[in-house]
């Protein structure tokens, strides 16, 4: 069975002259079938705009929008503490490292031989001050157990790594020169 022209024509209604000539119809007939056609098709993809009003109604209301600008203000608020926390802890890093620093110093000044030891980054990690049979190590850390040091120790006759043997200091929190100054001293006499 044929197809009707006004069928065969609307499938073809993009090249209004092809379908006229397919058809049989006029070119102006195809013409407004075709434009017909795009007008039906754009209001059937147009949304309602109550529609969408009442969809999005539960997310508009006072109470909801308050809702949500709280907790963009909380979330902002953990962000700037976390921030604040972060940059407390690196400052206070800083501040260690300069009183690991000045502890060196108050070594050298009371007339250790001052050596340093990097850690694999090549940046300072302790000092190891030597003044005629007395090694002090000033560090901001324990030294810690490894598989290679619990071998080392167990080759020795120790059960596992205990640790540095001499005197030491451990520095790990800020401090001002005169207390390294004495704390030098009292880990040189044996006393800390």
């Amino acid at each position: 069975m044929a197809d009707h022209p006004h069928k065969i024509a609307a499938k073809m209604c993009y090249s209004p002259k092809l379908a006229a000539r397919a058809s049989g119809l006029t070119v102006d007939d195809c013409r407004a079938m075709r434009d017909k056609k795009s007008i039906r098709y754009t209001e059937s993809q147009r949304r309602d705009p109550l529609i969408d009003a009442s969809a999005t109604r539960p997310w508009r209301t006072p109470s909801a929008r308050q809702r949500a600008q709280d907790e963009e203000e909380r979330r902002l608020a953990e962000f700037q503490a976390e921030i604040a926390r972060n940059r407390a802890r690196e400052e206070r890093a800083d501040a260690t490292r300069r009183s690991l620093l000045l502890a060196a110093r108050a070594a050298r000044a009371l007339g250790f031989a001052v050596r340093a030891s990097k850690d694999r980054g090549g940046c300072i990690s302790s000092y190891y001050c030597r003044r005629d049979d007395l090694t002090l190590r000033i560090s901001d850390h324990d030294i810690p157990s490894t598989p290679q040091r619990d071998y080392v120790a167990q080759m020795h006759g120790r059960d596992c790594h205990d640790g540095y043997h001499g005197q030491q200091l451990i520095v790990d929190e800020p401090r001002r020169y005169e207390w390294l100054r004495r704390a030098v001293m009292l880990a040189a006499a044996g006393r800390m």
